[in-house]
């Protein structure tokens, strides 16, 4: 949908956001998505866990072997 498609019909577009992502295009390219917040919130929470499992393999890769599960343990203060 053109950007000016979406201003003229915004509750048309709103509408079809519920249903799938709505690309709003300027001079033929992407420049904006329009989708729920429950899709937003999923996708920033996907890319958390993303990074977050990314940073562990890391801090895995740079600190050598991992650690017995009763270090670990200890290490919490839960033995």
């Amino acid at each position: 949908m053109t950007a000016t498609d979406a201003r003229e019909r915004f509750s048309e577009a709103l509408a079809a956001s519920s249903r799938e992502p709505v690309f709003i295009t300027r001079h033929g390219k992407r420049v904006a998505a329009l989708v729920t917040t429950e899709f937003h919130e999923r996708a920033i929470e996907a890319l958390e866990d993303a990074e977050d499992t990314a940073a562990a393999r890391a801090a895995l890769d740079e600190d050598g072997p991992s650690l017995p599960w009763e270090v670990v343990k200890a290490d919490l203060g839960l033995a």
